[in-house]
Formats: C-alpha cells, structure tokens, sequence
C-alpha cells in the first residue's frame, strides 16, 4: 500500500490552484462544525486528516485556528504541503504514515477527516475502528468517498463495458478503489463500528465545496462550449454535461457521484450496550 501511493498523482496539485481548494475547504469545515455542540470559550479543535494530499483542508483547519496534524502516504505531499503551510504562516504537524502511526503517536482528537480514501483501503472497517482510538470522548469523524450506487457511475460502466474498458466497475476501480459504498452500507458499516451518524448523503459533481478539486477536472458547461469551439472536439462539451446530469441525478433520486458522511464518537454506555 505504501508503496503504491507513495506518488499518487491524483493528489498532484498546482499551486494557483490552491487558494480556491483552500477557500472551498473552509466553507466545508465551517458547515461540518456547525453540527458540532462547541461550548463558547472552549480551547482549539484538535483536527486530524488522514490522507491529507494537496493539504487543502488541513490548511484550512490551521486558518480556522484548529490544531492540525495530518497523516499521508506519499513523503512528497509531506513536502509540499509543509512548504505551503510555510508560505502561509499556518502551524500543521505532518507525518508520513497511515493510521497505526497515527493512533501511536497522536494526542486525542476532536476531529478527523479521511476524504476520498476509504475506498483505497484493505480493510475499512479496521480503518474506523482504529479511529476511535484517537478521538476524544466525543470525537467526530468525516469521510468523503465515491458514491456505489451513482446513476452516472451505472451508466459509464455500461459503456465501459461495450468497449471493452472494465477495470470500473460502478465506483470499483482495479489496483484503486477496493470498496465500493451505498448510504445504506457507509451507515451500516459506521454504525457497526461504534459510532452514530449525523448524516450520509450524496452529493453532485462540481460541488461547492464537496471534493472541490472536480471543479477543475470537469469543466462547466460555458468552458466546455468554449473549449470544443476553440479544439474543434465535441468532447470537452460533452465532459461539461456530466455534472448537469449527475446534479440532476443528486436532485431527483440522492445517487450523486460522492458521499458525505459525519458520523460522532458513541457514547461508552451506547456502544458497551
């Protein structure tokens, strides 16, 4: 696994990029700690990212004031992102590792976030119960992943299939993605593993600030039009319109191509019962 994600280009970032995916990431926070019963006056959130990549988020929660440490595979997004936090003045802790080197050398936690991670994973639900270990008592957990059951993901893999293009199948990817996710099975599967969730839903391509970065892998339709016309190529419109139907298939049925989901720490006596 170390070895496989130790340059994983997906979370390669470039720079003028950054600010937006920054911005973006603490619109998320804020609404996630709206959820969150903070007393007034109370001392910093301690926040925990595993998985960081481009660092969006953990600079955002060392803006917000948070105190952030993050945990990532790849010793070149350890880099990066230090240099980034740097330039901006931000404190965060970074460590390459995974979550065993997490739980063994981490203060308690009153947050984490794992986003577009779960899915990479061996065994899930040893990853969500190892978490628990470094919460607080009433720690919360924030997961983003791919969506199983997207009505987009089922009709790609129908196409995949005619021309001949099966390493997905749905959100599955070969070598990648492991698992695939429904709302019902992230809810079973955390609810299992000690703790309640606040909410899982779905949520559409080119979110505001759900996975931010699909804003700029696919383009709106205005870039598309502009694009095709300039390239003579009807694929970048047609790449426009994969959000206006995967948002209107978040709208309609709540299958959107991600999952958002907040689940909190159970309380001992719920989960000893």
């Amino acid at each position: 696994m170390k070895e496989f994600y130790s340059d994983y280009h997906n979370t390669r970032t470039a720079e003028e990029q950054m600010p937006l995916l920054i911005g973006r990431s603490v619109e998320l926070l804020e609404v996630l700690l709206s959820h969150l019963p903070l007393a007034p006056g109370r001392k910093p959130l301690r926040y925990m990212e595993v998985g960081f990549g481009n660092g969006a988020s953990l600079l955002a929660a060392a803006q917000l004031g948070m105190e952030a440490v993050g945990f990532d595979l790849d010793p070149s997004n350890v880099r990066e992102v230090t240099q980034r936090a740097q330039s901006r003045g931000l404190s965060v802790q970074l460590r390459c590792g995974d979550i065993a080197e997490a739980i063994e050398g981490t203060e308690p936690v009153d947050f984490v976030k794992a986003s577009q991670l779960i899915e990479h994973l061996i065994d899930p639900a040893s990853f969500v119960r190892s978490i628990l270990k470094v919460m607080t008592p009433r720690g919360y957990l924030y997961l983003e992943c791919p969506n199983n059951n997207a009505a987009f993901l089922r009709i790609k893999n129908r196409l995949r299939k005619r021309f001949a293009r099966m390493n997905f199948y749905n959100s599955l990817k070969i070598g990648e993605h492991l698992w695939g996710f429904s709302q019902s099975g992230m809810n079973r599967l955390l609810r299992l593993s000690g703790y309640e969730v606040v909410f899982c839903s779905s949520y559409p391509l080119r979110h505001r600030y759900f996975q931010p970065e699909n804003l700029f892998w696919y383009p709106s339709v205005r870039s598309g039009v502009a694009e095709a016309f300039s390239r003579r190529q009807a694929f970048p419109l047609l790449k426009s319109m994969i959000p206006v139907f995967d948002g209107l298939a978040s709208f309609a049925l709540s299958e959107g191509i991600g999952l958002a989901t907040l689940a909190r720490k159970q309380d001992e006596v719920e989960s000893n019962g």
